[in-house]
């Protein structure tokens, strides 16, 4: 996105500062303003960011194609493969859907901070909002510091010093694991090292994805707070009735402007995030079905022989958490922008148009209508064609893997 001149405010800071924090993890520039980067710094790193981004290219060949030439692992180790060469394919999907739509978004931001806020901007939330998207950030970079690189390195360390095995928290497709030559363990250090710098890159991706759907949440919040607030035009002493009624008027109509462009913003987020909104349930479904059945055969490995494999559990625990996690951040946050929306109606009908009297009575009251008729259409995020993003598909979607495993064991 091109830099623009305008008035700057806490949401143009945080996307600054945000928009710094995701070109940092390897994301293109998605918002050029309010950002300390120098023009010579963003030369020579995005030259770095190209390279960095090939580099995560070949870790996911690598991953894919150990599958066909790793055979002597470990049940764990068997695991983690599986894991990576599911996952990394779809995170790829995800970066090659954010860089396409890279003005897109860079535009939604605009209008959504620059734009909106402009016209009008409810303080109270807009500070909510920037502590919020603060607080997910700081999360979800604790969450990558502690996640699955971070187990499976610390597993590897501990296996290393108490069972001698080799270090290999990550399965690539070359060396194999038995090999013990210098090469291959430089190989091994350099993949997992890699696999850290992939984490932060999946990391950029997930807040960026969140933050999108946090300020969309907060911007339906206010335009409610804006529709609440015009009922205040009729208290003000220093003005006559009829200047009151043709204030208010004026006032509701850009309201209804407001209204329809937070719609806008909505639809075009919708459509930018269509298919990683696809791609993630797809994702959390394989990996929970894959993750109960490996617990189940643990389980009666364990009610059979008495044998428990808790490496293996160190495994599958931290991943299950995460993609019901990443999940629920998507789903919970799209069926609360459709509850927000919603409001957006009641905030119209209690704006204060019944002090309206006469020729301006019977305007409003159409206004009102119309206005109130388009704010109760339903605004919803569907993925794959038939599931809504709301509280109750999340849940859903969590039992489905478990209703799949238990018919089979």
């Amino acid at each position: 996105m091109e830099a623009k001149r305008f008035k700057s405010n806490e949401t143009t800071k945080l996307f600054g500062s945000l928009g710094v924090f995701f070109y940092i993890c390897w994301l293109p520039l998605f918002w050029e303003d309010n950002i300390s980067l120098t023009k010579k710094f963003r030369k020579y790193y995005d030259k770095v960011r190209y390279v960095v981004v090939v580099i995560f290219f070949l870790f996911t060949f690598s991953s894919v194609g150990s599958l066909f030439t790793q055979n002597n692992l470990t049940a764990r180790q068997s695991y983690d493969r599986s894991y990576l060469a599911t996952v990394t394919p779809f995170v790829k999907l995800f970066y090659a859907t954010l860089s396409y739509n890279k003005k897109k978004i860079g535009n939604i931001f605009y209008y959504l901070s620059v734009v909106l806020r402009e016209l009008y901007n409810d303080l109270e939330l807009e500070k909510q909002m920037t502590r919020k998207v603060k607080m997910t950030a700081v999360i979800f970079f604790i969450g990558t510091m502690l996640g699955v690189a971070g187990t499976n390195g610390l597993v590897a360390v501990l296996n290393v010093v108490a069972a001698g095995e080799m270090f290999c928290p990550v399965i690539p497709v070359w060396p194999d694991v038995a090999d013990t030559s210098a090469i291959a363990v430089w190989t091994r250090a350099i993949h997992y090292i890699v696999w850290w710098m992939y984490d932060t890159w999946v990391m950029g991706i997930l807040i960026l994805l969140v933050t999108m759907f946090m300020v969309i949440f907060y911007q339906f919040k206010n335009v409610q707070s804006y529709f609440y607030g015009l009922e205040e035009i009729f208290h003000d002493e220093s003005l006559t009735h009829q200047e009151k009624e043709k204030k208010y008027e004026e006032a509701f109509k850009l309201g209804i402007h407001i209204h329809a462009v937070t719609l806008w913003c909505r639809k075009q987020h919708y459509e930018v995030c269509k298919i990683i909104f696809g791609a993630e349930i797809t994702l959390t479904l394989i990996v929970l079905v894959s993750n109960l059945t490996r617990l189940m055969v643990k389980t009666m490995c364990f009610f059979q022989s008495g044998e428990h494999d808790l490496s293996t559990l160190t495994s599958l625990l931290p991943l299950m958490i995460i993609v019901l996690v990443n999940l629920a951040l998507f789903m919970l946050y799209g069926g609360d922008i459709t509850v927000e929306a919603l409001k957006v109606s009641d905030a119209m009908y209690f704006s204060g148009w019944e002090n309206c009297s006469g020729q301006s009575s019977a305007r409003v009251r159409k206004l009102v209508a119309c206005a109130i008729r388009q704010a109760q259409a339903p605004v919803v995020y569907t993925t794959l064609g038939v599931l809504d993003f709301s509280h109750e598909s999340y849940v859903q979607v969590i039992k489905l893997p478990y209703t799949v495993v238990s018919m089979f064991y």
